[in-house]
């Protein structure tokens, strides 16, 4: 079996695909059930990582550390 992978980073979202045995690509789940993903970051004060919907939450709640949009 022939599996390839596409990724789409987009300005506002994040998208992937797999393609298996030739037949039409089929959008991937990434985060709680949604074929997209914002692309954010969010580096918080104690040097972890989050990113998409997390990341947005932490940003829009005031978590203190910064926030990272890909535009």
């Amino acid at each position: 079996m022939t599996v390839s992978c596409g990724i789409d980073f987009g300005t506002t979202n994040t998208a992937a695909a797999v393609i298996k045995n030739d037949i039409s690509p089929q959008l991937v789940e990434l985060e709680d059930k949604n074929i997209t993903i914002p692309s954010a970051l969010f580096f918080s004060e104690d040097n972890k990582v989050y990113f998409g919907r997390r990341a947005m939450k932490m940003y829009t709640d005031a978590e203190a550390g910064r926030y990272l949009i890909m535009i």
